[in-house]
C-alpha cells in the first residue's frame, strides 16, 4: 500500500498496534463491525458506566477516529460473524430500495419472517442500527 493513500486515521492506528476487525455490540445494543487497533497493555477490568466489573481493552477506532473502550464480552472476533454482519446490511439495504421502504422497516419484515432467534436478533440489531438518528447521514459520508 502506498503510503500516499492511507488516512490519517489508518497511521494513528499503525501507531496503536495491529488493525483488527470485529463485530461488537454496545451499551445501548447497538451492533456494528468495528476495526481497530489494540493498545497494547491496554487489557484490565474496568468499573464505570458502560463496563461494570468486565475486561476491557482500549484501541484506537478507525471508524469513530478516536480511542474507545471496548468490553471483552460484547466482542465476536470471529470473521465469518463480521462477514454475515456485513451481508446481511448491504441484505436489508437492497430489500429497503426493492419494497420502497427505509432499511429499519425492511429489517423489521426480514426478522419478523426468520425462525432463529440468534438470526432474529440480529437482524433486530441491525434495524435498530439503521434507526439510529443521523445514521443515513453517516452512510453517504462513507
Amino acid at each position: 500500500m502506498h503510503s500516499a493513500t492511507v488516512k490519517s486515521t489508518e497511521v494513528k492506528a499503525m501507531n496503536e498496534g495491529p488493525i483488527i476487525e470485529f463485530v461488537y455490540r454496545n451499551h445501548r445494543g447497538e451492533v456494528s463491525v468495528r476495526r481497530a487497533a489494540p493498545r497494547m497493555g491496554s487489557l484490565r477490568v474496568s468499573s464505570g458506566p458502560w463496563h461494570d466489573n468486565k475486561w476491557v481493552f482500549d484501541a484506537w477506532d478507525l471508524g469513530k477516529e478516536a480511542c474507545r473502550t471496548f468490553s471483552l464480552e460484547d466482542c465476536v472476533f470471529d470473521e465469518r460473524m463480521v462477514c454475515l454482519t456485513k451481508t446481511i446490511g448491504d441484505l436489508i439495504h437492497m430489500l429497503a430500495g426493492a419494497w420502497g421502504c427505509s432499511p429499519k422497516e425492511a429489517a423489521e419484515v426480514a426478522a419478523g419472517g426468520v425462525r432463529d432467534s440468534k438470526v432474529r436478533d440480529l437482524l433486530k440489531a441491525v434495524a435498530n442500527e439503521l434507526a439510529r438518528p443521523g445514521k443515513e447521514a453517516d452512510d453517504a459520508a462513507e
